[in-house]
């Protein structure tokens, strides 16, 4: 899967950008991927199925496999550190998630206590 900027798929489809966002994209007849640096690309794929055949070069695509960053074991032991802290911090909102579901259902229960009205109370100013 190879995936091509906006211009690049204009090109590769013999199209204008202009055209492309008009009658392609912003109809939603061709499917924009949004890349992890906020670039809008366009996978070749996408243009093989809408229009047939790839006009221009080709061999300035990149691969997709090929871009993807190799991580390195620092990388990869930092990651694990702060996947173990995310952990903690989720299990410490959940424990006081529970803590307050228990302190609303305590005022609930006293609200139930107070709202209680014996039935041979008599207001205060009908003491005769």
């Amino acid at each position: 899967m190879a995936l091509v900027n906006l211009t690049e798929a204009a090109t590769l489809s013999g199209i204008s950008r202009a055209h492309l966002y008009k009658h392609y994209i912003n109809t939603g007849n061709i499917s924009v991927i949004n890349s992890p640096s906020g670039r809008r690309m366009i996978d070749t794929s996408e243009i093989l199925r809408v229009f047939g055949t790839l006009h221009g070069s080709t061999e300035h695509l990149t691969n997709d496999a090929d871009t993807k960053d190799d991580r390195t074991e620092k990388d990869i032991a930092q990651m694990s550190l702060e996947l173990a802290m995310l952990r903690e911090l989720v299990k410490s909102k959940d424990e006081a998630l529970l803590a307050k579901e228990g302190h609303i259902n305590d005022l609930r229960a006293a609200m139930r206590l107070l709202e209680f009205k014996s039935e041979n109370r008599k207001p205060w100013y009908k003491f005769w």
